[in-house]
């Protein structure tokens, strides 16, 4: 799931502010540090 299929527009909205939060972050969120995500 991705986030765009049909029904999932909720995933996509809830995966694009996590992205947000990491960008905002740096990168950084407590001890660890997230260079990225994968499905």
């Amino acid at each position: 799931v991705e986030g765009h299929e049909p029904g999932c527009r909720s995933i996509g909205a809830l995966m694009a502010h996590v992205d947000a939060v990491i960008r905002h972050c740096a990168g950084r969120l407590g001890s660890y540090v997230i260079n990225g995500r994968t499905k």
